[in-house]
């Protein structure tokens, strides 16, 4: 598979993951601009500029987002997508190349949770 075609399947996997009480909760993707690359309620803003998206009291929430990365944090978000695919029976795993970047991988099981000896192997 190449990788424009893993990334428009990894797109669309998390176009359908719902988390959360009532499964209402979800996942998004901007870039680093940023620009909306998939949103599961609002796809007529996917590849739109949001950097002018406000909360009520004016703070531009996906620049804030942004800034997070850039000076170096992670915000909440990776802890969430790990406790939320460990939830659904899952795992992560990262592999990380200097210069070149990370790769996340997430396993979501079919039939049922990624057994002990799954997880251990992966």
């Amino acid at each position: 598979m190449s990788p424009a075609d893993a990334r428009r399947r990894a797109v669309e996997e998390l176009r359908r993951l719902r988390y959360g009480p009532e499964s209402k909760d979800y996942f998004w993707i901007n870039d680093m601009h940023p620009y909306l690359i998939m949103h599961p309620y609002r796809p007529d803003l996917e590849g739109k500029d949001i950097s002018d998206f406000s909360d009520p009291n004016g703070k531009k929430l996906f620049v804030e987002f942004v800034n997070t990365v850039k000076n170096g944090g992670t915000g909440l978000g990776l802890a969430i997508a790990d406790r939320i695919v460990e939830d659904h029976g899952g795992l992560m795993r990262f592999t990380s190349t200097v210069n070149q970047g990370t790769t996340a991988r997430v396993c979501l099981p079919i039939t049922g949770p990624i057994s002990t000896d799954q997880r251990e192997s992966s």
